[in-house]
């Protein structure tokens, strides 16, 4: 296969940005593009030079003539820091293997893999099957292969060990296991019961159980009370402090230099909590869902990225909401945190009962609960809205009717949701199973991309930018216009999140 490569010097971008959204010091030095000369690389490629984050793009293309014409036009304002844009022609992506892959990829600092199935149009016609699964998965192979040393100068793949720092390590031994105790729906006459056992031969914490609604109940919680931590630093590398409240020596974990708690479990495909308690008030917590994948391969776990920003406070299972622009009464203080709780309810976080509740038995096995500071994705992916839907269960497809029929869904040609989730899966597998402290990421699932012109769809270039999580938006974004109409985000920086 021949390659080309040419290198065109301090591209500039034809538009101007708003001073206040350029950055002028330089983070970053090379930028890696999958698929830089399609419509949406191109944005892309405008905002990483009109941006001056990096000092360098790789543009990584089929061939380079289109976009070398394209970038001759740019110009970029005198306030960004020029940005060299080296186009790599390489042909057809589904032809490379996983060494040339890591040969585009071993000297960079970020990746953004907005490459996508072309369906036939400009005349060529790349499968999804290949392309949105197969190369994906070898990019992530190839990923997988490269150096993770603390030292390494270019750092895609993985954290460096100050970025996240064990509070419940269960592979410390039997002591973090019976440290939790037993909260279940029992003391409110109901019929459940749970505990937290401790798996000998994996070094894991069991969370198991049987939940019934019999009796008015209806859910399971066991949590580890800083108190009976002892000794601390047998629990994780975050150390316990203690100060005196009321005449009482009280204990907690002073977390205010994170941005959040990183779950890492394998579960059974149920939706649960993560409780976190900051005061002695006994029906008060905060609370975040994680939804666990119930098809992984054997011995793989996943990791769930949980903002304290986003935990809600929780009493009686009812959210404590706030007055006026307030969203809610109270907010977490990390530093203060003085239990750890794992929960699984047929309430929903709002209140509302839980679509996806199963009554019976579960189990999630948890490996550890870290916590961990919020970097910048290195591994950028962009996929698709509607990528779970066909595989949803009836139950989801009854709750989420106008979802479920969306036109994508109902046709999903050559069946491009299946294999652009499977690349997503990919992502997920490097960073939670196969890299050992997991790699700063996000999957952009975009709803309806266009390009700000569509008719059947007025505003989409103008309307307002919304977010959401767990594959249930609907709606079209531009891809040249900020603050399209609609778009998913299927995870935070950083995040396996709930759920992608």
């Amino acid at each position: 296969m021949e390659q080309t490569e040419s290198q065109v010097a301090q591209v500039r971008s034809k538009e101007r940005v708003p001073s206040e959204t350029v950055q002028t010091a330089v983070s970053l030095g090379t930028v890696a593009v999958f698929g830089a000369s399609g419509r949406t690389g191109i944005q892309v490629l405008r905002q990483l030079c009109a941006q001056g984050c990096c000092r360098q793009v790789r543009a990584i293309v089929r061939d380079a003539a289109r976009l070398e014409t394209e970038l001759a036009t740019w110009k970029q304002p005198s306030t960004a820091s020029p940005v060299t844009v080296q186009v790599k022609a390489v042909g057809d992506l589904t032809q490379l293997d996983v060494r040339s892959l890591s040969d585009l990829v071993s000297d960079v600092d970020a990746i953004i893999w907005v490459a996508g199935a072309t369906g036939g149009r400009g005349g060529i016609e790349t499968p999804p099957a290949a392309l949105d699964e197969a190369t994906l998965r070898r990019l992530c192979d190839a990923l997988a292969l490269q150096p993770s040393t603390p030292s390494s100068e270019h750092r895609v793949t993985f954290r460096s060990p100050e970025e996240m720092a064990d509070v419940l390590d269960f592979g410390r031994g039997r002591i973090v296991a019976d440290a939790f105790t037993s909260v279940d729906d029992v003391v409110m006459g109901g019929l459940s019961s749970s505990g937290l056992i401790y798996d000998e031969r994996e070094a894991l914490g069991i969370f198991a159980g049987t939940v019934t609604t019999d009796g008015g109940g209806g859910f399971c919680h066991v949590r580890c009370d800083a108190s009976m931590v002892a000794p601390a630093q047998r629990f994780g590398d975050v150390s316990l402090l203690t100060s005196e409240e009321n005449g009482c020596r009280v204990s907690y974990w002073d977390l205010s230099s994170y941005d959040g708690l990183a779950v890492v479990v394998r579960g059974d495909g149920r939706r649960y909590k993560l409780n976190l308690k900051t005061t002695a008030e006994p029906e008060t917590v905060f609370q975040q869902e994680f939804s666990t994948s119930g098809d992984l391969p054997p011995g793989t776990f996943e990791t769930h990225f949980l903002p304290f920003a986003d935990f809600v406070p929780v009493r009686r299972g009812l959210p404590l909401y706030g007055s006026g622009p307030v969203t809610y009464a109270m907010q977490l203080d990390p530093s203060r945190i003085r239990s750890i709780g794992l929960v699984y309810s047929k309430v929903a976080i709002g209140g509302g009962p839980a679509i996806d509740f199963m009554p019976g038995s579960f189990r999630l096995a948890c490996r550890r609960i870290s916590a961990y500071r919020q970097v910048p994705p290195r591994l950028i992916v962009l996929s698709s809205a509607a990528v779970t839907r066909p595989y949803w269960s009836p139950l989801k497809r009854q709750a989420y009717p106008e979802l479920a029929q969306v036109p994508i869904v109902k046709l999903n040609p050559f069946g491009v949701l299946g294999h652009k989730l499977a690349g997503e899966d990919a992502v997920r597998t490097l960073v939670s199973h196969r890299s050992s402290l997991g790699a700063p990421y996000t999957i952009v699932r975009a709803v309806g991309l266009n390009d700000g012109d569509d008719p059947s769809f007025p505003g989409a270039a103008t309307g307002e930018l919304r977010f959401g999580q767990g594959d249930l938006m609907v709606g079209k974004i531009s891809r040249t216009v900020p603050g399209g109409a609609d778009c998913t985000p299927a995870a935070r920086t950083g995040s396996v999140l709930q759920d992608i």
